[in-house]
């Protein structure tokens, strides 16, 4: 998936398309990097995406999954 900006809110990544509920999973992920705060000292600041990051760890996930699914039949 090809992304307009090396860096983008969550709003803007949700209009593109992508589940928010998977963005979120993504920003809580521990093992990961790909997103943070604006501002960290304000709670309502918005959340920003590295998109080559964000664009790894989804084609991860879908790799995963896939081998999950395979794993089950």
């Amino acid at each position: 998936m090809d992304y307009p900006a090396k860096v983008m809110s969550m709003k803007a990544l949700v209009r593109m398309g992508i589940s928010e509920s998977f963005l979120r999973r993504a920003y809580t992920d521990k093992h990961t990097k790909i997103a943070w705060r604006a501002d960290p000292t304000r709670s309502n600041s918005k959340i920003m995406f590295d998109t080559d990051e964000l664009e790894a760890y989804r084609l991860r996930q879908i790799a995963f999954e896939k081998k999950m699914l395979a794993a089950m039949t």
